[in-house]
This record gives structure tokens, C-alpha cells and sequence, in this order.
């Protein structure tokens, strides 16, 4: 029981040690459509073009220099950033600030486990880095943890304790970190007699790699100019749909090995639209026996590859589809429902660590996480305009792993392996943080992209300013004028959403019912805590695919669920 509650607190210390160090970006992201938190003196990128342009709505809190692209937080207050089209006039996106000048975060960096006698120094970084650095250290048993001025720790005796760095200029601004202190001779060193029977966990993988690998291809993007061709890109697919063309002029998706009645087969391949995307054909210089098929390779373990061409990619989520012909017989890939996906579970991953002569290679680990947020800048301009849901894992996975699955213990593909984290923003190098596309996700574009559809996606229509910001600043919200004629205040029994202060026609929001003042609670099910995930949800959708989601808003004293079909 002592060992028990001892792992637990430990436990319990590295969560909130992590959710401390999460607080407060280290680089400046702004969202567009989002009321976000900036600060005197930050700078950050706003790039104009021969189409677009920016302007500030008060220029005595945040300036646009056009020349050098950069807008400036200059006095605290809230301004709006608009996009504007230079022709027309047309604001198409805006950027909503709120300029602040003191102090808003502090991040203690340091360890979590100490044991008696040792001596660390810890170090707190304030944010943003116009304020003011002083900090008071405090612990909060002192029997256990003792902090100087400087962050230096000792530890004194057993137990678990909080460190705290309060800003010297606001004493509400202040960071913690949860420190176990323990005895050197606590750690358990005796070997225990375990037997562990590992031969059905072992079998287990075993059938789901040879179920699994058959269906896995290995696509390479070359580049053609006349009669030279380098390689440009090399990752994976799954190949997913197979149509068998009978030698009577019919064909049929069912299972047809029969070579006396099979002209042949046409195979339908997801993969990672940046392994296609950087692929060239020059017609112009191209020889008359170059083909489209000239510039995707596809090697499944035979002594040449297989000519492809791709059919369409998305522009927004990392997927393409390609297309095959041959009269070998592929099996093709189980997709699973990424929806039941648990953290914790056992995943395989089958790709290529490093060209053909590692192809198939079979990696295994857990769901780290089953829904996890990562914001990318798609259309070029600066600012983070897309965030994307991914599956988290930990299987190993290398550059040319991108377009390969991660399959659970069914046998079933629950994503499409597209990027890795090796380091954070800090710098510092990261292990283990694998990123795969949700395959419900990936279901619903292959389903146009096979066809060479172009993916549209719905906007919002609405202008929202998150509820915390709103709450963090109540006295400014709450002016005359300020989005309505009596302000905005937020009702007590709502802690988080985003607040509605206009709506579009012919939008998302306007097709829903959605009204000014409401206060968006949940899309699409999830509770939209935060910016990114009501921005990924929505990307989950499709103009004209049918699709129907609900949207909970709070209006009038009472929760109202709204529905709308895309």
C-alpha cells in the first residue's frame, strides 16, 4: 500500500508538473476569428501580397508595417487585425487582440523527484518577455523543501511539496511545480521472481502483421524532365479498394482470384499528400513513351515497381489518393473506427524505416493519446488557419513511415501515419510522439478524392471571442458599445465556449440557428474548451457530403441543441 501511494503521488506530481509547464507559448500564434491574449512589445508576421493587405482598427494599440510584414503591439486595449482585399475592399479574415502590458504567466522549468539532501535550482520564466522577471520563491512546507531568492532548492525530508514563483509586480501572476522528495534507499532493488507468458500477447502481433502487410505498398515520387527522373519523395500506402476487370468486359469489387477469368485489377492507394504532392511531369520536354505513371513508383517486395498516378490530394489534411493497375492479386486493408479508439491500447505500425531494403518493417506500441490537436498554416500567409485532430502513439515511426497505417489488435487500420515530433518549442529533443490521421477522417475524403473531387470546406459565418478571454477582462467586455449595446457578461454557470457577436448569412452557424449572444458549449459532440478544437471539428466536415453534426449553445438561460446538415 506504502509503494502504492508513493507511484501515485509521483504520478500526480509529473501531471501537474506538466500541465504548469504548458502554460504560455513561447512563440506568438495567432488564429483568425479567435480573441486572443497579446502583449506590449510582441511582434508578429503578417505577410501582404498583389491580392490582400492588413489594417489595424486602432493603430495606437497595434500598428501594420506593410513594408516588413510585422504587426506590433504597441498600448493595451483591444484592436482588430483585418485582411483586406485591395481590390474590393472586402475584410476576409480578422484577427481579434487584446493587448495587454503586465505580467500574464509563469512557468517553473525543473525537476520533479528530489531525494534528501540533494540540492537543485530551479528557474522560472515569465511571460511575456516584456515583463518583469522578479520573482518570490516559496515553498510550501518548508520541513520538506527549502527555495532561496535564487530558485535553489534543498531537500530536506521526505514527502511531496509545491513550489511557487510569484511575479514581485502582480501577486496573482504565479507558476508551480510539485516536487516528490524521497529517500535514497526507497528504491526498490530487490529482483522479484516473476514468470510472465508472453506467447499469446507474441501471437497476437504475429497475426496481425501477416493479415496487415500484404496491403501495405511502398510509394516513391519522382520528378520527370524529358528522359531524366530523380527520386523526390519516398513514404507509404495502404491499399484500400480493389476493382477486379473480368475478361467478359464486367467488373466487381468482390474477391476474384481466378486468373482465367481476371483481365485484371485496378487498386485504389491512401498515402500522405506531401509524399505525391512534390512530384513533377514536364509534358513539354517529356519523350513520347513518358506517362503520368512515370512519376509514382509503387514497390511491394517484387524486383521492379508498379506505375501509379495520383487522382487527388487535400489541400488542408495530409491525404492523397493514387491509383494502380496490375494483374498481381493484393489483398486490401480492414479499416477500423477510429471513434473507439482508447489510450493505452496496443497498436502496430507497418511501413519503411528506410527505402526498400527495410520495407515492411513492423513496429508496435499504445495509443498515447486518442485525440490530440495540432494547429498548421495551409495557405502560406503566417498565421496558423487549420488545426487537425490526430491518433498519438509511441510506435516508432520514420520519414518514410509517412502514408503508413497503424493498425489495433483486430487487424483493423485505425489511422494513417503522417508526422513526428522531435523536439519542442523550447528546443529541447522529444522521443516517442508519433502523429496518425483519425482513419473516420480519412474514410469520409477518400470517399470524394477517389473520384477527383476537390475537398470544400464549411466556415463557421460567425465572429466568436472566447469566454475566458471575456471573463479575464469582465470590465472591458462589459461596456456599452463594446459588441453590443450592453456589453457582453457572461452568465456565472458558464465557464468556457466562445460568445457569438455576429453572424453571417449562409454560414455554418447561420444554417444551424445560431443568434448573436449565444455561447457555443459543443460541435459535433466535443467540448470546445479551446480554439483548436472547435476549428478542428468543423474541419471534420464536407460542403454537400450530407453530413449532419449538432451544436450546443447556451441561450436565454438554458442549453439549446442546434442541428445542421453541410
Amino acid at each position: 500500500m506504502k509503494k502504492f501511494l508513493t507511484i501515485f503521488l509521483l504520478i500526480f506530481a509529473l501531471l501537474f508538473a506538466s500541465a504548469a509547464a504548458s502554460k504560455g507559448p513561447k512563440n506568438l500564434t495567432i488564429h483568425y476569428d479567435m480573441a486572443q491574449h497579446v502583449y506590449v512589445g510582441e511582434q508578429f508576421g503578417l505577410r501582404s501580397n498583389s491580392l490582400y493587405t492588413y489594417r489595424s482598427t486602432n493603430e495606437a494599440i497595434a500598428s501594420y508595417d506593410e513594408a516588413n510584414g510585422v504587426v506590433t503591439a504597441l498600448s493595451s486595449g483591444y484592436v482588430v487585425i483585418q485582411k483586406v482585399n485591395r481590390e474590393t475592399g472586402e475584410v476576409v479574415k480578422t484577427y481579434t487582440l487584446l493587448v495587454k502590458d503586465e505580467a500574464s504567466n509563469i512557468t517553473i522549468i525543473g525537476t520533479n523527484s528530489m531525494h534528501v539532501g540533494d540540492i537543485y535550482t530551479f528557474e522560472a520564466n515569465v511571460y511575456p518577455d516584456c515583463a518583469s522577471k522578479d520573482v518570490i520563491w516559496s515553498s510550501s512546507d518548508e520541513a520538506v523543501v527549502t527555495v532561496g531568492e535564487d530558485g535553489k532548492a534543498s531537500a530536506v525530508a521526505k514527502g511531496l511539496v509545491t513550489l511557487k514563483a510569484t511575479s514581485k509586480d502582480y501577486n496573482d501572476v504565479y507558476g508551480t511545480i510539485y516536487v516528490m522528495v524521497s529517500e535514497v534507499d526507497d528504491i526498490e532493488t530487490e529482483t522479484q521472481n516473476i514468470t510472465i507468458d508472453g506467447s499469446d500477447l507474441s501471437e497476437a502481433f504475429e497475426a496481425v502483421g501477416r493479415k496487415s502487410e500484404s496491403s501495405v505498398i511502398m510509394v516513391t515520387g519522382y520528378q520527370v524532365n524529358g528522359d531524366k527522373k530523380k527520386e523526390a519523395s519516398v513514404g507509404c500506402g495502404i491499399i484500400y479498394k480493389r476493382i477486379a476487370h473480368l475478361n467478359d468486359g464486367t467488373e466487381t469489387e468482390e474477391v476474384v482470384i481466378d486468373t482465367n477469368t481476371v483481365l485484371n485489377y485496378e487498386y485504389y492507394v491512401v498515402t500522405n499528400r506531401h509524399v505525391v504532392a512534390e512530384t513533377t511531369y514536364n509534358e513539354r520536354t517529356a519523350t513520347s513513351t513518358t506517362t503520368n505513371y512515370d512519376y509514382i513508383g509503387l514497390y511491394y517486395g517484387a524486383s521492379s515497381e508498379i506505375g501509379a498516378k495520383i487522382i487527388a490530394y487535400d489541400a488542408k489534411v495530409d491525404i492523397a489518393v493514387i491509383s494502380f493497375t496490375s494483374t498481381v492479386y493484393f489483398p486490401t486493408a480492414t479499416l477500423g473506427d477510429s471513434d473507439d479508439v482508447q489510450a493505452g491500447e496496443f497498436i502496430v505500425s507497418i511501413g519503411t524505416a528506410e527505402g526498400k531494403e527495410f520495407f515492411r518493417t513492423l513496429t508496435f506500441g499504445i495509443v498515447s493519446h486518442p485525440q490530440r490537436y495540432i494547429s498548421d498554416d495551409t495557405d502560406g500567409d503566417g498565421t496558423n488557419d487549420w488545426d487537425a485532430e490526430y491518433i498519438q502513439h509511441d510506435a516508432p515511426i520514420n520519414n518514410a513511415d509517412c502514408g503508413s497505417p497503424i493498425i489495433n489488435m483486430k487487424g483493423e487500420v485505425i489511422g494513417i501515419n503522417t508526422t513526428k515530433k522531435i523536439a519542442s518549442s523550447s528546443g529541447i529533443r522529444v522521443e516517442n510522439l508519433s502523429f496518425a490521421i483519425p482513419i473516420n477522417l480519412v474514410k469520409t475524403l477518400i470517399a470524394k478524392l477517389e473520384k477527383g473531387e476537390t475537398i470544400n470546406r464549411p466556415i463557421l459565418g460567425v465572429s466568436i471571442m472566447d469566454v475566458k478571454t471575456i471573463l479575464a477582462n469582465a470590465d472591458l467586455f462589459a461596456t456599452p458599445g463594446y459588441a453590443t449595446d450592453d456589453g457582453i457578461v457572461i452568465p456565472d454557470i458558464i465557464e468556457f465556449g466562445f460568445y457569438v457577436s455576429e453572424v453571417t448569412e449562409g454560414g455554418v452557424g447561420h444554417k444551424a440557428g445560431m443568434l448573436p449572444g449565444d455561447i457555443v458549449t459543443a460541435f459535433n459532440g466535443v467540448e470546445v474548451r479551446y480554439s483548436y478544437q472547435l476549428r478542428a471539428q468543423l474541419g471534420n466536415f464536407i460542403i454537400d457530403s450530407g453530413q449532419t453534426t449538432t451544436i450546443v449553445v447556451y441561450r436565454n438561460g438554458e442549453f439549446v441543441t442546434l442541428e445542421v446538415t453541410f
